[in-house]
């Protein structure tokens, strides 16, 4: 190998250096490179699921069901029942019609006197079905003018010439037994008159056949709920004479179901169909004029206008005044300042006398 001087092992040196540098600096650049580049480690912590909020959609509007009450007892109904159409029924109070059979699901009964002082009774049904109702009897023209103001479906059989004029007069849904037979039946456990029955769903089918209106609108009370039982007395009771020991009428109040038990003639009133005793929520006493118009001894009833009255209804007394403003409206309550009285939901006894009978009653509870 020839001879290499200084100035070429220099030259060599220098170069090798210079190589050195650019390959450190290629690494470092490579280095720097990929510590930028390369992914970042997963976290050793343990991941946690965070379940995705739902969005409240704001155009749904939450409903409750909407409750329906019967407009003319105010008690809870279907929706398609609290609009049915009232049944009236005429039902006989003669000693040989007792006990009387479905007075105990009607919403309302009207008593009043009828000939001779045997009172008679008009029990309105709306919302509640009963399958056996009567004895049925005839119709009188306050018994017409009263179911009207409800546009009630009229049961009865046969009637006083009045009372069917009157029926043909205000246009009355009447159903006659006599030309509507197929809606009664008669039983031969009682003797004729007092053996003629219905229900509310014959009525109800017969008027279908003779396309009577099935809904109609009519005027109601306005109820509440029974009074909270600290609010509530003792004992009380009312007893309205109507004409002779047999007909004199007695409700005791029972502190605890906030009614009225109801007794005829001295003894407990009982339904028929269930052997229980008669139960009202409320007891109206509407005193109004009553006159016998003829030799048979009919009577002519005032059920227009105004008078005196008495509501007996949580243990209390209230005495007001009764007001019925035409054919077409129902009779309404009113206390002495001139507010209507709200009643309770459930049956309603409207106790119609006139005013020289008696109404007893404990004044310290009026």
């Amino acid at each position: 190998m020839p001879f290499q001087n200084k100035k070429g092992r220099g030259n060599i040196l220098k170069k090798a250096l210079l190589i050195f540098l650019v390959l450190v600096l290629v690494s470092a650049t490579a280095f720097a490179l990929y510590s930028y580049l390369k992914p970042e480690e997963a976290s050793e912590e343990p991941s946690v699921e965070i379940e995705p909020v739902e969005e409240k959609d704001d155009s749904v509007v939450e409903t409750k069901t909407p409750e329906h009450y019967c407009l003319t007892c105010g008690q809870k109904a279907t929706e398609e029942d609290s609009r049915l159409r009232p049944s009236a029924v005429i039902i006989e109070n003669h000693p040989a019609a007792r006990p009387q059979s479905g007075l105990e699901d009607a919403c309302i009964v009207y008593e009043v006197v009828a000939e001779g002082g045997i009172t008679r009774f008009l029990a309105i049904y709306t919302h509640k079905d009963c399958n056996n109702i009567g004895p049925v009897r005839s119709v009188r023209d306050y018994f017409a003018e009263i179911a009207k103001g409800y546009n009630a479906l009229l049961a009865h059989c046969g009637g006083s010439p009045t009372g069917y004029s009157t029926v043909n007069s205000l246009h009355v849904a009447g159903l006659d037994e006599f030309a509507n037979s197929g809606a009664y039946w008669r039983v031969s456990s009682r003797k004729r008159p007092h053996n003629l029955y219905t229900s509310t769903k014959k009525i109800r089918e017969r008027a279908q056949e003779r396309k009577f209106d099935s809904n109609v609108n009519y005027e109601s009370f306005s109820f509440k709920d029974n009074a909270p039982l600290e609010k509530r007395p003792e004992e009380t009771y009312v007893t309205i004479d109507f004409s002779s020991p047999k007909f004199k009428v007695k409700y005791e109040y029972n502190r605890e179901s906030n009614s009225y038990s109801r007794f005829m003639g001295g003894i407990s009133h009982k339904d028929s169909n269930s052997g229980k005793q008669l139960e009202a929520k409320n007891i109206l006493v509407l005193m109004t004029s009553i006159r016998v118009v003829d030799e048979i001894g009919r009577v002519k009833i005032g059920t227009l206008g105004s008078g005196p009255a008495y509501a007996f209804l949580d243990g209390t007394i209230t005495k007001g005044k009764w007001i019925r403003e035409g054919s077409s409206n129902t009779v309404k309550f009113y206390d002495k300042s001139g507010a209507e009285i709200i009643l309770n939901r459930g049956q309603t006894w409207i106790e119609i006398i006139s005013p020289d009978k008696k109404v007893d009653f404990p004044e310290s509870k009026g």
